[in-house]
């Protein structure tokens, strides 16, 4: 009876690890629109469109059609965790601040539901937290 058990409790563990291990994110689904309802007229971008071309549009209201500001993003690395979850780091600029760049540290979720991100003027963040000011999450629309 131990055994039949035991070799229960090995076919379960290894049937999750199988189902969740697979689940990954790729930076291709990272692509497309990104919304916070929350951030609407805050000072915090509600709305993000990021293109394949690396291309972004930020906007401050969701119903915003005129993007606060554009820019180019460009994946610097990026790896999985052991969740499935896709984390990048990536350089970016805008297109209203010429000679600027900014390091940011992004995590989307293995689901690709979720997207949070911190950002700095002077090399990359080693990890995403609330705290700090510029930490952001934003949702797939």
């Amino acid at each position: 009876m131990k055994n039949r058990a035991l070799i229960l409790v090995v076919i379960l563990i290894f049937a999750t690890f199988v189902l969740f291990a697979g689940k990954k994110i790729s930076i291709e689904e990272t692509y497309g629109t990104w919304v916070n309802s929350e951030y609407n007229e805050t000072g915090k971008d509600a709305k993000w469109i990021i293109n394949p071309d690396g291309t972004y549009k930020a906007y401050r209201s969701e119903k915003d059609t005129d993007p606060a500001w554009t820019g180019n993003y460009t994946v610097t690395d990026s790896w999985h965790d052991r969740k499935g979850n896709l984390w990048i780091k990536r350089t970016f600029d805008t297109v209203f601040l010429e000679d600027w760049i900014g390091y940011e540290l992004s995590k989307y979720s293995n689901s690709g539901k979720v997207w949070e991100a911190v950002w700095q003027s002077s090399g990359y963040p080693t990890e995403i937290s609330p705290l700090g000011g510029t930490y952001a999450i934003r949702y797939r629309q």
